[in-house]
């Protein structure tokens, strides 16, 4: 299973989500507003959605998605991770 869609369990839907569906949950994760999400970010977002992730498994998030190589999520690459 593709890790970055774990992280996105509320999106679990029959059709594919909006872009502002989209935005909305990025934005929850990018809880400093930096526009961009980093390990801290998600595993905080992990816990709130109720299951913690092992770094380990944050880091698999951000190599699955990180399309540039920063270590960080921006919106296009979580966009392209959901919609995948």
């Amino acid at each position: 299973a593709n890790a970055s869609k774990a992280l996105v369990i509320n999106l679990n839907m029959s059709t594919p989500p909006t872009p502002e569906e989209i935005k909305m949950v990025f934005d929850q994760f990018d809880a400093d507003g930096s526009g961009s999400i980093d390990a801290k970010e998600i595993a905080n977002a992990s816990k709130a959605l109720g299951f913690e992730l092992t770094q380990a498994e944050v880091d698999a998030i951000i190599a699955d998605t990180d399309a540039d190589g920063n270590k960080k999520i921006d919106y296009k690459e979580f966009e392209n991770a959901i919609l995948k």
